[in-house]
């Protein structure tokens, strides 16, 4: 829920600043560094699927990036991608742009001169807000999914994902 006055912006109960049209970053640190969507889920205590994953791959000497729920994988298959060359950008190919593991953003990608094409996964719009790390791996930015859309020079919104665990759809809260 977004609720707005005159000096701050609460939404989902947490103080946010504006960062640009459906982007705002949380106030507050999390209580640890994460990296991994199901480590982000665990500490912002939301479902795992609202946890927004961003991962950026050489496709035949292309750089692709995709925008998919935390709870999900590419499915290289359904994208017709199954037996071209394609890999993860090497850590020293993100480090060139800025960019490490857990601290890759739908913002900061941005930055990267020759990306081809951004896939953004459908399942994506099911979910009212996405949560993603600020560029720090204990910083969060609230992402409203229809922002997306506009963001890059190409994107293409398709159904290219499938489940990555069916058992981690479940809420995980610890207190």
């Amino acid at each position: 829920m977004l609720q707005k006055n005159k000096n701050l912006i609460l939404i989902e109960g947490k103080k946010c600043k504006y960062i640009t049209k459906g982007i705002w970053e949380v106030n507050e640190k999390l209580h640890w560094k994460v990296k991994t969507c199901f480590e982000a889920a665990i500490t912002r205590n939301i479902f795992l699927h609202e946890e927004l994953k961003t991962l950026v791959y050489r496709i035949n000497n292309k750089i692709i990036a995709f925008h998919l729920p935390g709870d999900r994988k590419v499915s290289f298959n359904k994208l017709g991608l199954r037996t071209v060359h394609k890999k993860p950008l090497e850590k020293f190919q993100l480090e060139k742009y800025g960019l490490a593991q857990g601290k890759i953003n739908p913002l900061n990608i941005r930055h990267i001169k020759n990306l081809d094409c951004v896939y953004i996964c459908k399942k994506i719009f099911d979910t009212q807000f996405l949560y993603t790390n600020n560029g720090e791996l204990d910083g969060t930015y609230i992402i409203e999914p229809s922002c997306l859309r506009k963001m890059y020079k190409k994107t293409i919104i398709q159904d290219y994902s499938m489940d990555f665990d069916s058992h981690l759809k479940n809420k995980i809260i610890y207190d």
